[in-house]
């Protein structure tokens, strides 16, 4: 869990109540499939297509800063 904490930028602390809310909540995967939730798309399925053409073509991809 610490090297998920320093590669995520998430303290150890946050990560163990996920965790901990994840067991509680009796999640899975299977439990919630298809149920849905949240808002309705605002994408059409053209719009989809054209935003996933246009995200294969990059070079790479990152979810922290960039360093050097």
């Amino acid at each position: 869990m610490e090297s998920v904490s320093q590669l995520s930028g998430v303290s150890l602390s946050t990560l163990y109540d996920w965790v901990k809310d994840w067991n509680e909540k009796e999640t899975g995967l299977a439990k919630h499939q298809g149920q849905g939730g949240g808002a309705k798309a605002r994408l059409t399925k053209a719009q989809k297509q054209e935003l996933k053409q246009s995200l294969d073509q990059q070079d790479f991809w990152t979810t922290g800063a960039q360093s050097g």
